[in-house]
């Protein structure tokens, strides 16, 4: 366990305070990034025939398998070890960790491309027996390396700092990308296969510029451009040594997110497999705040676990999950609260029978969000073992858990089967971070809150069975309780530290006045 070392209580507030400013930037770029992925995903929901977008998610749900597999964690693991490197003044094991991390993934996800494509094309291996969910996957596995180096890009831009390139990347050109897909779509009457090529093309575009974006950032970096040839260093067994056993906490998400729609399509049809896909697509938006304070939260948390921060740590974990827990409220509250009227008003009638996947699935993520960041701290810890142990349990559980439900109950029983074992993964997780790292698994202070966030969504879930609101009125249910929320805990959240050019809103004002440190 870290022994703690002594700190002003400014100073252990502060990693805090800039993990959420800049986060907060993040998040509007994730936004954008995910307003234009869904839209896209739901102009391919709209426009195909409900079979059609079965082969097209199942498809897409392999890539995804294939993509964890291929970043195999780097994302992680050079966002421990390269700000290490650098307060150790290591540069040239920066610069080397650096093309390493691109090689590893390149490659891996290039090798795991073609031998599907192999196995589908030359061999003959027929995974579903829709032929044009075959055909589509032929073709759209190929994205496999440009997406695995994409999420690498933007892990290694928030490793170095620099938020601006994501938000670029993310809130700018990849939905200008994909407004211009949508319509070359539409104007071209393109079929699935034509589909899959220009998703590739929009992909592998978005991958240079952001590529080109890196390597103009890295050459202004004055102590990286410095090194000379012969002192850059490839930590190889450090790096692959740490990275090789989170690839089972890899595999954890992508089965539960591509294995659902590869057994559905094994078991049932690709109308199945459509049904499940089209909600998922709505509940992992929970994840989205997630995923977006992880990018700067594994370095922040690397450089106080290297300094000996206890009390930093513990601040930074405490405070991250509570801005976690109140950005992603609205959307847990619409996805599950109001999941009949989410479903009709988003992906339309044709998937209104989908509401109850769409609110087990909304349960299971918000679920994960709300405990906080506790894998990524036991992996800064060193605790690989046993994140490694309870990856691998949740893995054979999951799938062993849809093997016997999908046959029967189809889509519902894999929202069974994968809302439950991310709660119990997720309990299994903060439990570890109690026994290893002394991080208290659910902080009194913080208690009230969590138990209240459950409990009005529940009479939320409520109000809908008896008045059923439609998507409008729900969703404005969903912000007015979000807004009252982070009233009530705006002296926990710190408004007026971590964002003080709100006090000049007038109404805005209300929420940060009088704020206090608790």
């Amino acid at each position: 366990m870290l022994q703690a070392r002594p700190t002003t209580a400014a100073a252990a507030r502060e990693d805090a305070v800039d993990l959420v400013r800049g986060s907060s930037l993040l998040l509007v770029a994730r936004v954008a990034a995910q307003a234009a992925e869904f839209g896209l995903q739901l102009f391919f929901i709209r426009y195909f025939a409900k079979s059609d977008y079965g082969a097209f998610a199942y498809a897409l749900s392999i890539v995804f398998l294939l993509r964890g597999i291929a970043v195999i964690e780097l994302p992680v693991t050079l966002a421990r070890f390269i700000p290490m490197y650098r307060q150790q003044r290591q540069y040239g094991a920066v610069i080397g960790s650096v093309r390493l991390g691109v090689v590893l993934v390149a490659g891996l996800g290039l090798a795991a491309a073609l031998a599907i494509d192999a196995g589908l094309l030359i061999l003959g291996i027929e995974p579903t027996a829709d032929e044009q969910a075959v055909l589509t996957l032929a073709i759209l596995v190929l994205v496999v390396p440009v997406q695995a180096l994409d999420i690498l890009l933007t892990s290694l831009f928030a490793t170095f700092g620099n938020v601006r390139a994501i938000f670029v990347r993310q809130a700018i050109l990849g939905p200008s990308l994909k407004i211009a897909l949508a319509v070359a779509i539409v104007t071209t009457d393109a079929g699935l296969a034509q589909v899959a090529l220009g998703f590739i093309g929009v992909e592998l575009l978005a991958l240079l510029l952001y590529g080109l974006m890196f390597a103009v950032l890295l050459r202004r970096q004055p102590r990286l451009a410095e090194v000379p040839r012969e002192r850059v260093s490839y930590p190889i067994r450090q790096t692959l040594g740490f990275a090789m056993p989170l690839l089972a906490g890899t595999l954890v998400w992508a089965l539960m997110e591509s294995a659902d729609a590869v057994l559905l399509g094994y078991f049932h049809s690709t109308d199945e497999v459509a049904a499940f896909r089209a909600v998922l697509l709505v509940a992992v938006l929970n994840q989205g705040v997630t995923f977006t304070f992880s990018l700067l939260y594994t370095p922040i948390l690397a450089r106080l676990y290297a300094r000996g921060d206890h009390a930093g740590l513990r601040d930074l974990y405490w405070r991250s999950t509570l801005w976690v827990q109140m950005l992603s409220f609205p959307l847990f509250v619409l996805t599950f609260s109001f999941a009949s009227a989410t479903t009709v008003g988003v992906v339309g009638d044709r998937y209104a029978d989908s509401s109850a996947i769409m609110a087990l699935l909304a349960l299971g993520y918000f679920f994960h969000s709300s405990l906080g960041f506790n894998g990524l701290t036991l992996r800064v810890f060193g605790k690989l073992r046993y994140s490694v142990s309870i990856d691998i349990a949740a893995a054979v559980v999951n799938v062993a858990v849809n093997l016997l439900l999908i046959p029967r109950w189809g889509p519902v029983g894999a929202a069974v089967g994968t809302a439950g074992t991310m709660v119990v993964h997720n309990v299994l997780k903060q439990y570890g971070l109690w026994r290893y790292t002394g991080i208290s698994p659910l902080e009194r202070s913080y208690l009230p809150t969590f138990l209240a966030l459950f409990g009005v969504a529940g009479g939320l879930l409520a109000l809908q069975t008896a008045m059923s609101l439609d998507f409008l009125a729900a969703a404005g249910a969903s912000v007015i309780v979000a807004l009252a929320f982070m009233w009530t805990c705006r002296h926990s959240l710190q408004l007026e530290k971590t964002f003080p050019e709100i006090a000049r809103w007038p109404v805005a004002r209300v929420l940060v006045q009088p704020a206090r440190v608790p």
